[in-house]
Parts: C-alpha cells; sequence; structure tokens
C-alpha cells in the first residue's frame, strides 16, 4: 500500500481525515488528536509508544472510533514533564491513580493522587525523594511529587500486569 495521508492544516475533523483517505485508495489513516486547549498530535505525546495510531489499516478492519473515549490531557506537572490524562487507573480507599505520559522520555506513567495535608506531604515527600533514587527490578520506580490544592500527586512507573491482590491469588 502506497503511503497516502491527507493533507491536514489543523481545520480538519478526525472523521473527515479517515473519510478523505478512506476515498484515497481504500484504507484508513488512523490519526488521534488530543485536545486540551490546543491540537496536539498523538506521535508528539507519544512519540516513542509502540501502539502508534498513525497506522494503515485494511479497509476490512476500519475501527469505529466512536465506540471508544478519546485520552484527552486533563493536567500537567508543575514541570509540565509529566501529562495527566483522563483515564482512571484504579481507585482505592485512599488514592485515584491514572494514566498519564512523561513527555520527555515518551513513555506511559501512573499519576497517583490523594488527600492529604501539606504537613504530610513534607514527610512523604522526604520518602519519595529517598525513593526516587533506588533502582532495583522489585521496586517500581518513582519519578516525582508535588503538592497542589490539599492533594499529595506522586508520578511512578506504570504497571500493567494487574493488581498485587491478583498477583497474590495467582
Amino acid at each position: 500500500m502506497a503511503d497516502h495521508h491527507p493533507e491536514n492544516n489543523g481545520d480538519t475533523s478526525l472523521h473527515e481525515e479517515i473519510v478523505q483517505y478512506q476515498n484515497g485508495n481504500g484504507g484508513v489513516h488512523v490519526e488521534n488528536n488530543i485536545d486540551s486547549g490546543y491540537r496536539m498530535h498523538y506521535n508528539e505525546l507519544y512519540p516513542h509508544h509502540e501502539y502508534s495510531p498513525s497506522t494503515y489499516l485494511p479497509s476490512s478492519e476500519i475501527v469505529d472510533l466512536s465506540k471508544h473515549d478519546r485520552e484527552t490531557v486533563i493536567e500537567e506537572s508543575p514541570n509540565q514533564r509529566y501529562a495527566k490524562l483522563n483515564t482512571v487507573l484504579g481507585k482505592g480507599a485512599y488514592k485515584v491513580v491514572y494514566k498519564a505520559i512523561d513527555r520527555e522520555e515518551g513513555y506511559e506513567v501512573a499519576w497517583n493522587c490523594f488527600q492529604t495535608t501539606k504537613a504530610e506531604f513534607n514527610e512523604l515527600s522526604q520518602e519519595i525523594k529517598i525513593l526516587k533514587q533506588v533502582r532495583h527490578p522489585n521496586i517500581i520506580n518513582f519519578h516525582d511529587c508535588w503538592y497542589k490544592d490539599a492533594e499529595f500527586i506522586f508520578v511512578t512507573e506504570l504497571m500493567t500486569s494487574g493488581t498485587l491482590r491478583e498477583y497474590v491469588l495467582i
């Protein structure tokens, strides 16, 4: 299949891009546009991601994107390195975990949030500073932490193999 991409100046919707491409040669070029006040292409947000939506699919494998929620950036870290997405990975009694992106390295991370006081944050952030220095295959990597609006937020390595409970029960 010849590489073909419809020209897009930012005024074309995703549906229009797909229709333009389908009319071109029967295939579909999927391009995910994440909008957080500005237009951002998926490959800019996920520069090294193995599942790029900029993939050419045969017409028999056209994906109905209306059935899937788009991941959108809903918050950024103070240094703008990490972008929190609208995908909740888990909720517990004390924290909520969201999928996020490390924009410098180009990989997915976990954005952990829980309610706390400034004093508790100061105590916990000292522990996080120590954990950021630890590198071991059996210990989750901690990347960053900050306090915002009575919330302690820390970014960790994303673990995709299930929960600890599932692992112990296996």
